[in-house]
């Protein structure tokens, strides 16, 4: 090559020539596209203009701090700690970010050949020094099985024309040693990113069966679960066995898997269609019910939320890019669904721009689908969904979501490893989150500064902590879904270590949550208290308090115990985010607003510890139960995005009735909407509202037009019966019904027999016509 083309294709100007290619470089190429967008389009748009000047900033740092000396004992100082394997993949990710900034088009340090020797000098300083053909691996296994491999195949993709064979062969002898196959034992996630590192390790070493092998052990990934990790049917994701993980492991499986499939499309190694069309239904399914406005819920997200770089926004972009690239695959109405989808959350997204942390190539792509007016927003959510595997339920609105996090003997209450989610003691203690206009309530370090004693939704024994990934001994955990649209929730709390017991039912219908607790018992002489809301407010911390009409002072430090109150009423940082509360019966409230301080460190050992402190303002409202408590009991209404005097008309005339709140049922009729729900939680029966069950059940009915239309599920998943359900009413004739569920009379009242063992826990339906 001339030194005039050398140059012009270090300016950018060009792409460096080539020879004649065979498949495994198209493959190459297509990946390198992939992590650096290619040439194909143009750097001065504002959003791809901010990813090259983000990408370059970057790499500029590292390579400023980078020890260039022979004898150097690391090549970063603050990456010096070879004892912790987590030094491995963070010092393989700098090079790799040092090696996108220098094929990233557009990026002052294009192909700039100072850099592409940097790069390959670490790469070879890292061979030489710690990651090689025999070398012998300790600490934890990822990072020599997964983190470096990956982050090395790509540094080798992206240098690949300026690496020597011999250079080549040594970096893929390493990570033949640590990972030659995909391991038998590997589920979920962890075996997406193993078939990841296989198929790149097969197109960088031009190795057909490495590539077959990749696709052929990513197809056990793709049937749903019946046990431990993976997808279920319900659309649960669950990894370690018993914890929900949709936005954690979850998120990284669909990050890898969307890639690979674009990658190998086409090609003679490319997934099956009927695996693709699998992956199209679990973001339907699995991913999109857990998404607002572009953010991944928290609930679903596991240890991941004690991460600073990893909040709900930060995951959610994962997601959307993910969507993004499947879209462009993706065929008829699937690719149509998938970018109207994608172009809602980018639009929606006001807390974090999507192109402030997206790569070149899926930021090219989502431009496109953002700029095509074929392509209309999806809207907002209007559902309700259980996901009755993992203890989890969301309940979409325009206006807001709100999203349950529980646990059972089959769910544990909190992972928590790796010195990571420190503070996670009630997090699936029936803890509710509500999201709404306040997008950064969540986000804006929420998990280091709000007091985890007091999350809200929960019952808990005042200011004490819970041991981590421990299953609860209790059962009844789940929850009904009406229509799509209607659904009831609940749990049989029994905190590991804990005397502490209680029942907790939520009841959903538009924009209405019933929140009831009953036979809340515990042997300890400690406070039990059950939490309405513990609300970060703005940075003053004045967002207005109102009680029964009266306006609460605003100042820190402000407490009070509140004695028959019927209604509040807070208002929200943002619009669309003012809440209000409603008590069926006068309750005593307990409020008080504080300032708190926190570190990323106090809940997650990885963060820098020098880190500083960060403060935010709460309030927190809770009701009290005594010290020892027995058979206490709470009701509450949630009213999200009402105004105050909306809330006072709601209290004057609720819409919704306590029919039973008792350690044998939980019951609430919505009186507009028609709608009945009831909990059942004992063998031998209860009633209420008309409903009567003979075992432990959650069902839902809804009247309306000549039609009734009934739903139950069994939450404890127990296969040892049939549900006897009986309604207060007559019907003409069976519409439609679950094969699971038999009728044994229309009148003078219905009677069904509902055969619920191999539900899982699922919804089962059945609809009657009326004649009234």
């Amino acid at each position: 090559m001339s030194d005039r083309a050398e140059e012009e294709e270090r300016n950018g100007k060009k792409e460096p020539v080539r020879g004649v290619l065979d498949r495994y470089d198209e493959l190459r190429l297509r990946w390198s596209g992939l992590l650096t967008g290619g040439t194909d389009f143009d750097p001065l748009v504002p959003e791809f203009a901010g990813i090259i000047e983000r990408i370059t900033e970057t790499a500029e740092a590292w390579r400023t701090s980078l020890r260039r000396e022979e004898d150097c004992s690391c090549l970063w100082d603050d990456l010096n700690d070879w004892s912790n394997t987590a030094a491995l993949t963070s010092n393989y990710t700098r090079i790799w970010q040092m090696a996108l900034a220098c094929r990233t088009f557009g990026s002052p340090l294009y192909r700039r050949p100072e850099w592409e020797r940097d790069v390959i000098e670490a790469l070879d300083w890292m061979r030489a020094n710690h990651y090689f053909a025999g070398a012998e691996m300790y600490g934890n296994w990822w990072d020599w099985h997964i983190g470096v491999p990956m982050k090395l195949l790509d540094c080798m993709t992206l240098l690949y024309d300026r690496l020597s064979e011999r250079q080549r062969a040594d970096y893929l002898a390493a990570i033949d040693h640590f990972k030659p196959h995909v391991a038998p034992t590997a589920t979920g996630a962890n075996r997406v990113w193993e078939c990841r590192i296989i198929a790149v390790r097969g197109i960088v070493g031009k190795d057909g069966g490495k590539l077959a092998a990749a696709r052929d052990e990513l197809r056990p990934v793709f049937p749903y679960a019946e046990e431990k990790d993976g997808f279920y049917r319900d659309g649960s994701y669950i990894q370690h066995d018993t914890f929900a993980y949709t936005g954690g492991y979850g998120q990284s499986l669909l990050q890898e898997l969307s890639s690979l499939i674009v990658l190998l499309d086409g090609s003679p190694w490319e997934i099956g269609k009927d695996d693709r069309e699998q992956a199209y239904r679990w973001i339907f399914d699995s991913y999109e019910p857990l998404m607002y406005k572009g953010l991944m819920m928290d609930m679903a997200m596991g240890r991941v939320v004690s991460r600073k770089e990893e909040q709900n926004h930060n995951v959610g972009h994962i997601i959307v890019s993910s969507v993004v690239k499947l879209s462009q695959v993706a065929e008829g109405s699937d690719a149509v669904a998938l970018k109207s989808m994608a172009k809602e959350w980018i639009r929606a997204n006001e807390w974090l721009n999507f192109y402030s942390a997206a790569g070149l190539s899926t930021a090219v792509a989502a431009k496109r689908i953002e700029n095509d007016a074929d392509v209309p927003p999806r809207g907002e959510l209007r559902m309700h969904k259980s996901f009755a595997r993992m203890a989890r339920t969301v309940h979409h609105r325009p206006g807001f979501a709100f999203a349950i996090s529980m646990h059972s003997d089959r769910i544990s209450n909190y992972e928590s490893i790796n010195r990571e989610h420190l503070r996670g003691w009630h997090t699936a203690d029936g803890m509710t989150y509500l999201y709404n206009g306040d997008l950064g309530q969540y986000a804006d370090a929420f998990w280091p500064t709000v007091d985890s004693f007091r999350l809200p939704g929960t019952t808990v024994l005042r200011g004490t902590e819970v041991p981590a990934n421990r299953p609860s001994d209790r059962s009844w955990a789940g929850g009904t879904e009406l229509l799509g649209a209607y659904g009831a929730a609940g749990m049989e709390l029994h905190p590991p270590g804990q005397s502490l017991a209680a029942r907790k039912s939520w009841f959903l219908f538009d924009d209405e949550i019933a929140a009831l607790g009953s036979d809340i018992s515990a042997e300890e002489p400690i406070m039990a208290e059950t939490i309405v809301e513990n609300r970060m407010l703005n940075r003053e911390g004045n967002n207005r308090l109102t009680v029964d009409g009266e306006p609460k002072p605003d100042r820190a430090g402000w407490s009070e115990r509140m004695d028959g109150a019927r209604w509040m009423h807070l208002q929200g940082s943002v619009p669309g985010s003012d809440i209000g509360y409603f008590f069926p019966e006068p309750a005593t409230v307990h409020g008080f607003r504080e300032s708190r301080s926190g570190r990323w460190h106090d809940i997650n050992r990885f963060e820098p510890e020098s880190d500083p402190a960060l403060t935010r303002a709460y309030l927190a409202l809770w009701l009290e139960h005594g010290a020892a408590p027995r058979h206490a009991s709470y009701a509450y209404v949630l009213l999200p995005n009402r105004s105050a005097d909306e809330t006072e008309r709601y209290a004057q005339a609720p819409a919704i009735e306590v029919l039973a709140n008792t350690a044998e049922v939980h019951a609430v009729r919505h009186r507009k909407l028609r709608v009945t729900g009831m909990n059942c939680w004992i063998d031998g029966g209860a009633e209420a509202g008309g409903i009567r069950a003979d075992r432990p059940s959650s069902v839902l009915t809804i009247e309306r037009e000549g039609r009734l239309d009934v739903a139950i599920s069994d939450p404890t998943f127990r296969k040892d019966g049939i549900i006897g359900l009986e309604i207060a009413r007559e019907a003409e004739a069976v519409l439609s019904r679950d094969p699971a569920i038999s009728v044994l009379s229309l009148a003078p009242v219905i009677r069904l027999a509902v055969d619920a063992r191999e539900a899982g826990g699922r919804t089962l339906d059945i609809c009657f016509s009326t004649g009234g």
